[in-house]
């Protein structure tokens, strides 16, 4: 046997036991049919085996087959209801089964009749034609039961109308071939009985339910490099084959223009294929002709946000990002942008790339036509006579409100803007509109944020100041009454250095006020902190709990003004003849400081949600910052501030922070494990 015959017999092997499994897993709709068509795909095979692909059983099993098959897609027309496409195609189906019958008929008579030598040759070729016929209606049948169909219906049609183009599409090159010849070629008739195995699978899968098939859509970006890759492919096999063409010849002038054309061709290769112009008109033909729109949407997009948000210590500023991101859609040769100054005139501002100068001429017809136009439009600057390059103008519109303008130049291949262009441009435009727009925004809330650190900074002060003209308000008075006390006159000595000293250090921390972590930390003695803060109020006692010193790592300066802070808001609470109380004690390992009153009190929903904001106050003129400056200076020192309060009975302020004994225990355990 040779290895055609092993093949072929190979082949109608498989498909006989492909017939045999189908007839047993057949089931549902139009099972009868399909039974059917799988008996007549069996009979061809299992005759193939038998007499051999060339005998006069196998032609007339390959008749009954195409038929058969015929008949099937007849009945998928049938099957899917479509009243007025089924009395369309019976015509051309009755002409399909009488070309068959006209077939097997001069088939027979070729196989088993008296017809021998050039009569059978031109029998046989009779019969390919008739079969070129039938395998082309097949194919036609095929494309009108798809094309007309619905989304519902494809999903139901996908797997056997591609099944059987498939096989169809196999018989009608093999036939074409043949006649071609002028006979049958042994290696597509072994293959045959594979190509069979797609019936098998038309069968199967016809009356199935809806398939979610994968579809094939390439990118442009895989068309763009395919297609000319192509053509390069295409071009060299031409250029082989004129070079093939030209050694067949002799003599020495064909020799030097075979040698000549091959120079040339590949000059010419060189010169096109690198060229920019021709990428360009190659990507717009494709463009145009290959894809129903001309720009990936997807792609364009995600490249232009992209773009937009790139960030890095290197990256242009956003002008320049948004003027490269419209010219790398539009494949444009570049970009100019043109915004607003102070007084509203728009200006040159941006170009890319940088080596494009802009056209100080053109500007006063730009603002004619941006006046003249509609807002939002796109405008085409063709005909612009001050600025030949110009192309297209893209409004960058955010609100109703004019953010700037891009001048398109025009592409390597020039080309009429048209709707899409347009339409894509407009969305662009207001994106680039947004990224503008926010920056601005992000641009107003840092000076924003400034000028508010900066009113912050001066409220904090100037709470201290009136702190500090409090209690030399308080002095003066007190002198008034005490000024021959020579003990008076000592301690208001004394308040005045203290209350210089504080001033001081008030415009030392003038450029770091906020929150911070304070390293300068000592022993603060607490009873004597207490009596400092208490010593110029009369209505201010200090109680210690314990009577031993109490010592707490903190620093002095930060602990006074805290505890200063919450005495005088405790003062102005409580009210005239009230007193407040300053108490001292340890709870555990910490030492804590309590300032108590008596006035009115505070809710809770407002200890939590507004005492601890600065500039937020009950009293009239208040800053409203003395509780969370105090608290954010404790924090500082490692130290945690409690409220606890009563409406209509009073406030406690507790003040904790570490004892120094405990600190000095902590590091010297610390420092034992290190060792």
């Amino acid at each position: 046997m040779t290895s055609v015959s092993i093949l072929s017999a190979l082949a109608h092997s498989a498909l006989a036991l492909a017939c045999l499994i189908a007839m047993m897993r057949l089931q549902g709709r139009y099972a009868v049919a399909r039974r059917g068509l799988i008996l007549a795909l069996a009979a061809w095979s299992l005759a193939s085996l038998a007499a051999g692909p060339q005998s006069g059983w196998t032609y007339a099993a390959t008749i009954l087959r195409d038929l058969t098959l015929i008949l099937a897609l007849y009945g998928l027309f049938a099957a899917e209801g479509r009243a007025q496409n089924v009395k369309l195609v019976r015509p051309v189906v009755g002409a399909l089964i009488f070309v068959e019958l006209l077939r097997g008929f001069i088939g027979i008579a070729a196989f088993d009749g008296p017809l021998a030598g050039s009569h059978r040759l031109a029998t046989l070729e009779t019969s390919t034609l008739l079969g070129l016929l039938s395998a082309t209606g097949a194919l036609v049948l095929l494309h009108n039961l798809y094309s007309s169909a619905t989304v519902s219906e494809r999903a139901i049609l996908a797997w056997p109308v591609g099944a059987f183009a498939g096989f169809w599409a196999f018989e009608l090159n093999a036939r074409t071939l043949a006649f071609m010849t002028g006979g049958s070629l042994d290696g597509l008739t072994a293959m045959s009985g594979f190509a069979g195995l797609l019936v098998v699978l038309a069968a199967l899968t016809m009356g199935g339910q809806a398939q979610t098939l994968p579809r094939l859509q390439p990118s442009r970006t895989v068309a763009f490099q395919l297609i000319p890759l192509a053509l390069i492919l295409l071009y060299f096999l031409a250029i082989a084959t004129l070079w093939a063409m030209a050694d067949r010849r002799t003599g020495d002038f064909l020799q030097l223009s075979q040698i000549g054309f091959g120079i040339v061709g590949m000059a010419l290769a060189v010169m096109w294929l690198p060229s920019a112009r021709s990428r360009g008109w190659l990507r717009v033909m494709m463009a145009k002709h290959l894809f129903q729109h001309r720009y990936d949407y997807r792609h364009e997009w995600l490249r232009f946000t992209h773009a937009l948000a790139e960030s890095g210590k290197d990256t242009p500023d956003l002008d320049i990002r948004a003027l490269r991101a419209l010219s790398d859609i539009t494949e444009s040769s570049g970009a100019t942008m043109l915004r607003p100054d102070e007084s509203g005139t728009l200006v040159f501002a941006a170009q890319w790339p940088e080596t494009i100068a802009p056209v100080p001429a053109a500007l006063s017809e730009l603002k004619q036509a941006i006046r003249a136009s509609e807002p939002g439009r796109i405008l085409d600057l063709s005909g612009t006579q001050n600025w030949p390059d110009a192309w297209a103008g893209v409004p960058l519109l955010h609100a109703d409100r004019l953010l700037g303008f891009v001048v398109l130049l025009h592409p390597a291949t020039d080309r009429a803007l048209d709707w899409e262009d347009f339409d894509l441009l407009k969305v662009a435009g207001r994106q680039i509109a947004s990224h503008l727009a926010e920056q601005a925004g992000q641009r107003a809330l840092e000076e924003n944020r400034k000028f508010d650190e900066f009113n912050r900074r001066m409220a904090f002060v100037m709470h201290d100041i009136k702190n500090l003209s409090s209690q030399l308000s308080l002095l003066v008075g007190n002198a008034e009454r005490h000024i021959d006390n020579p003990d008076f006159r000592a301690d208001m000595l004394v308040t005045l250095r203290s209350s210089s000293d504080k001033l001081n250090r008030l415009l030392d921390r003038l450029g770091r006020y906020g929150a911070r972590e304070t390293t300068e930390r000592g022993h603060v003695h607490l009873a004597d902190l207490a009596m400092q803060v208490a010593a110029p109020f009369d209505d201010v006692r200090v109680v210690r709990r314990h009577s031993q010193p109490i010592f707490v790592m903190a620093e002095h300066d930060g602990l006074e003004q805290a505890l200063t802070h919450l005495v005088a808001n405790a003062r102005e609470a409580s009210g005239k003849g009230a007193s407040v109380t300053i108490e001292i004690g340890v709870d555990g390992l910490r030492g804590s400081l309590t300032v108590a009153d008596t006035g009115c009190g505070m809710s809770a929903a407002f200890i939590r949600n507004e005492l601890f904001k600065p500039f937020v106050s009950t009293k009239n003129g208040g800053f409203g910052i003395g509780a969370h400056e105090a608290r954010t200076l404790i924090r500082g020192m490692g130290g945690r501030l409690d409220v606890d309060s009563r409406e209509g009975v009073g406030t406690r302020f507790t003040i904790s922070l570490p004892l120094a004994q405990t600190r000095n225990w902590l590091d010297a355990k610390e420092g034992q494990q290190v060792a």
